[in-house]
């Protein structure tokens, strides 16, 4: 029998709190009613004996890539989330001295560092180091091979079988039963499938990392240099032959232990010189920024946007615009409006040269922490192309869009004729937005016609206040599924008070742990 301890669902709770429990989905309002009964919940979650512990169905979206292509993500029951960050959690620091003893140098990819407030990874992005030491390692085999790879679908196609052997590998067999428990948790996740881990959980990077701690050490026995983040991996050697051997090594090694393969669209072994050549794209913000005083300053700016991010894949072409907008300028750092022009810049730029979205990721992300709003336009009248990016778009949305811009509301609308409205993903995201900005009235019954998840209905109508909607499903409430269900008891609250309580109270003796918090947290405010 395997128990979950105190300190690990404490510190579960923290990090599921603190950062998403899913990089894909938005913020679920289970976690307030979770953190109010906490001190109940905790004690029935420990209660379970995790080895014959059966988790709830996630849920199962598709979220949109380039090209038309879809990446399957996952977020898992609230409880589960907990269940599955707290084994993590105590697997976590084995994993990443296994990782640190057999590839100290070459892995940069999500270091492990717990924090006590929930910080899972170090703090600073290991991204940049990668860069640099790729292009170290250009320069010392400059006469040499490289190959360039990752693992087709790698998330969904681990082979849990040997999730269970490397923790208990890795533990030196301490965590034997942890490696069962995570194994068969991830099974019945699955429905019986032997292959894959959700996407979306941080909790699942440490599965990740660990599998390709065993392919770094296979790695490691021959007469090579390599790197790799994640799944994105770099060998450099001076030998064509040796390359080769490496190659269908590598390809052996992966079916034959791990199940997994070679993406043949981004395998490629090449020269050093062709690699620098046709896949580095060396035109970044440093190399191409003017030597004026001002453009020195602006080349500062613009660097500090783009910490922490790889900007191969965006050329900057020029500084013009920003300069004669500024020449006059006493104190450009502290500009507020060049800040905005920079960004400005930069978001246009990429929206022009886009041939992946990490840079237009990156700039939504870091937009949206400082309400940067001077890309509010161009995001707003560019919602279709911005669709691999919809989760960072809606966010940034969210956090600034005030209630006069109208022309949001406008665009907003037009997505409502567009076919992605109707997948899940979009719709749920889409929904999500008016669920956090409340610029609806009475006569937007248009936005909520489209509306698909019950869930996402029921949130929406919460905010509307509408009681009529909620009351009409209290007679069939046990027919519904868990999540939407979760979502009209908490509908419950905007009822009449003696109303609300008499139904509400009618679950508090519900056998699901989540349900019971709820029914409490929604009683309390009454």
């Amino acid at each position: 029998m395997l128990i979950i301890n105190d300190a690990s669902l404490e510190w579960a709770l923290s990090h599921l709190t603190k950062y998403y429990d899913s990089d894909f989905f938005p913020r679920l309002f289970e976690f307030e009613a979770i953190k109010f009964d906490w001190d109940r919940l905790k004690k029935d979650i420990m209660k379970l004996d995790i080895e014959s512990y059966m988790p709830k169905s996630p849920r199962i979206m598709y979220a949109p890539k380039i090209n038309n292509t879809f990446r399957v993500v996952h977020q898992l029951d609230p409880i589960d989330s907990l269940i599955y960050t707290s084994l993590i959690f105590e697997i976590a620091q084995e994993v990443e001295e296994f990782r640190r003893m057999v590839n100290p140098e070459g892995a940069f990819s999500y270091h492990v560092n717990i924090g006590d407030q929930g910080d899972l990874f170090q703090g600073s992005s290991s991204w940049k180091d990668f860069l640099d030491q790729d292009a170290k390692l250009r320069e010392d085999y400059s006469n040499g091979f490289v190959i360039v790879t990752d693992i087709t679908d790698f998330y969904g196609q681990i082979y849990l079988h040997r999730v269970e052997n490397l923790i208990c590998e890795a533990s030196s067999g301490r965590l034997q039963r942890h490696g069962q428990a995570i194994e068969r948790f991830l099974m019945r996740l699955n429905k019986g499938n032997s292959r894959g881990i959700p996407v979306g959980p941080s909790a699942s990077i440490v599965i990740a990392e660990l599998i390709m701690a065993d392919i770094d050490r296979f790695l490691t026995k021959y007469e090579c240099k390599f790197i790799r983040y994640v799944d994105d991996v770099k060998i450099f050697t001076h030998d064509y032959a040796e390359a080769i051997k490496i190659l269908q090594d590598l390809t052996g090694h992966l079916h034959a232990f791990h199940r997994l393969v070679l993406s043949s669209s981004k395998t490629r072994l090449v020269t050093v010189q062709d690699y620098e050549n046709n896949f580095v794209d060396e035109e970044n913000v440093e190399q191409t920024a003017k030597q004026s005083e001002i453009d020195k300053e602006i080349e500062q700016i613009v660097k500090s946007i783009l910490s922490d991010h790889c900007y191969y894949n965006v050329e900057i072409t020029d500084y013009n615009d920003l300069r004669e907008e500024i020449k006059d300028s006493a104190d450009l750092a502290k500009n507020i409006n060049i800040l905005g022009k920079s960004y400005l810049m930069l978001f246009k730029q990429s929206l022009e040269q886009v041939s992946d979205y990490s840079m237009i990721r990156h700039l939504l992300k870091k937009a949206s922490r400082y309400k940067i709003r001077s890309i509010l336009r161009l995001v707003s009248s560019n919602l279709e192309r911005l669709m691999p990016v919809f989760r960072e778009t809606i966010l940034y949305l969210i956090s600034v869009v005030k209630e006069s811009d109208q022309y949001v509301k406008r665009d907003l609308k037009k997505l409502l004729h567009s076919p992605y409205i109707k997948l899940p993903y979009v719709n749920m995201w889409y929904s999500y937005f008016f669920i956090n900005k409340r610029i609806l009235d009475s006569n937007d019954n248009e936005f909520l016609s489209y509306v698909l998840s019950l869930r996402q209905r029921a949130e929406l109508q919460i905010i509307q206040k509408d009681t009529t909607w909620i009351r009409g499903y209290k007679d069939k409430i046990d027919d519904i599924n868990p999540w939407a269900k979760r979502a009209l008891l908490y509908g419950a609250g905007i009822l009449p008070k003696q109303e609300s309580k008499v139904w509400i109270r009618c679950c508090k003796n519900s056998n699901d742990l989540l349900e019971k918090a709820i029914v409490s947290h929604v009683l309390s405010k009454l």
